[in-house]
């Protein structure tokens, strides 16, 4: 993807030669039953410096196998792997092999088309609160009391999600005749807003990415040419897509988030209990074991919650070891040990 992840060098190749490769790199995967789709491009696109071919998970379980497969029947001058992407060296071009689960093949055969029109549907759907890529759509929530982010996938479904998100997917469907058609399909899109493009606008990774993606800058060039004919800005909408995307798809998700949130708090609750009621604390405190110490943690956590009216949980939280440990013998009639 790019064209540039090979150590030898490779060659740009005309639209004649490209279809040409398409067509015998694409035979042997046929013949094999391999589920396979070439990427869309514009159609004045002159030549070509990679060729990019999905390829299911179906037919190849692990990229491993995708790798040998490729040596056994293209045997490529070099081989370089990326995760889930193989390129190749085929007739001094370079090809790359994308690996995709099955049940995003719909989704990812439309965002890797027509150059970085997937890359901009993003920016817009990033700022809507949703992520846009190759899975469909999805939110991606970090909770502020830490923890893993929580992945909420909220579609697969290409036209649902160009509805949604304000673009014309019949439209889309009718392809681009050059780079031009594609900017302005963006342009005209029901929340296109310029300044959530600028630089200044992205995180630090996708300032950096972008940044070395021409047709992101020419995108840029393109809106800010006085020469191109241009929408009504009028800021982008303070709306709660949120909310609207849960009625539209028919899908929870704030409620995943609050419930997100609850976990990871009562984990973080738990993780301060067990530092500071423990077996090995109580033992180093008073002279008890087996079943006797089950009943008197079970006491404890009865007795407390009586007599503090908070949880057992929260008692031990807010009190450090020494404090838990004067109650702990305070209800179990337990004497603690002298050093």
């Amino acid at each position: 993807m790019g064209g540039n992840a090979l150590k030898i060098p490779t060659r740009r190749v005309d639209t004649t030669e490209y279809s040409i490769i398409d067509m015998e790199v694409s035979n042997i995967l046929y013949d094999e039953n391999i589920k396979c789709h070439t990427t869309q491009s514009f159609e004045s696109k002159e030549t070509f410096g990679d060729l990019d071919i999905l390829i299911s998970n179906k037919s190849f379980a692990k990229s491993n196998d995708m790798y040998d497969f490729i040596v056994k029947n293209y045997r490529p001058k070099d081989v370089h792997r990326n995760k889930g992407v193989i390129s190749f060296e085929y007739k001094d071009f370079q090809v790359d092999f994308i690996l995709i689960d099955d049940k995003h093949w719909e989704a990812s055969k439309v965002y890797y088309s027509y150059n970085d029109l997937g890359n901009l549907i993003g920016r817009i759907s990033y700022k809507m609160g949703f992520r846009y890529g190759h899975e469909g759509l999805r939110v991606n929530y970090n909770s502020p009391h830490g923890g893993k982010t929580l992945k909420i996938y909220v579609s697969r479904d290409p036209k649902e999600i160009f509805n949604f998100l304000g673009f014309d997917y019949e439209r889309f469907n009718n392809g681009f005749k050059d780079l031009d058609e594609i900017f302005r399909y963006v342009m005209y899109s029901k929340y296109y807003t310029p300044n959530i493009f600028q630089y200044e606008s992205l995180n630090h990774q996708n300032k950096t990415r972008n940044k070395k993606r021409a047709n992101y800058r020419g995108f840029l060039e393109y809106i800010a040419d006085e020469k191109t004919l241009k929408p009504l800005d009028l800021g982008f909408p303070d709306h709660d897509f949120i909310e609207e995307g849960e009625k539209y798809f028919n899908i929870e998700i704030k409620s995943k988030i609050k419930t997100f949130d609850e976990n990871i708090l009562n984990n973080k609750r738990n993780d301060v209990t067990a530092e500071r009621l423990n077996m090995e604390i109580i033992q180093e405190h008073f002279d008890i074991s087996g079943k006797e110490l089950g009943k008197a943690i079970t006491t404890f956590r009865k007795e407390v919650t009586v007599e503090h009216n908070v949880s057992w949980q929260d008692f031990v939280k807010a009190n450090d070891v020494e404090t838990i440990m004067d109650y702990f013998g305070k209800y179990n009639n337990l004497n603690i040990k002298q050093n």
